[in-house]
């Protein structure tokens, strides 16, 4: 016969025991939309490669891979240069922010500009736009728009 005592205790480590699988349950990895953007929180995060606060959605990146992790980033030059330092998975997925009017794009479809009058928080100078027209309207003084692939091969690497 249990006493009192030890009734109490096993009823306890059996709540304990079921409420730990109910949280796990619901607080597992969610399954996300590949193809739907990320979700920064500006202000209230750090970017994977400098480390400095994301703040600023113009020149915000982000890439997720296929198992779902994603890392973020306060400018595009801090996102090519992780590129170029981890190589991350085959198949992950790349966005910028619109630099006129903050809406994400993909960054393999997006049009680039590099020029020093664009002042990035990390200096590279680079600003992604839907379109070569919407480019060159925005930032006028720089002189040739650019694909994701030329970012990648003629980016200055800092840091």
């Amino acid at each position: 016969m249990l006493t009192r005592r030890q009734f109490l205790i096993r009823m306890g480590g059996g709540v304990a025991v079921a409420t730990g699988v109910a949280f796990g349950v619901g607080c597992g990895a969610k399954d996300v939309d590949p193809s739907t953007p990320p979700m920064i929180r500006y202000g209230g995060e750090r970017c994977a490669y400098c480390t400095m606060s994301i703040d600023d959605a113009r020149f915000a990146s982000a890439w997720r891979a296929p198992a779902g992790s994603e890392r973020h980033f306060d400018d595009i030059g801090c996102m090519v240069n992780a590129y170029r330092r981890e190589g991350p998975p085959a198949d992950s997925r790349f966005w910028v922010h619109n630099y006129s009017s903050q809406d994400w794009l993909d960054a393999g479809a997006a049009t680039y500009l590099i020029a020093p009058s664009i002042k990035t928080p990390m200096a590279y100078g680079v600003a992604a736009f839907a379109s070569a027209s919407e480019a060159t309207a925005a930032v006028p003084a720089a002189k040739a728009t650019l694909a994701w692939a030329d970012v990648l091969s003629t980016l200055e690497r800092k840091g």
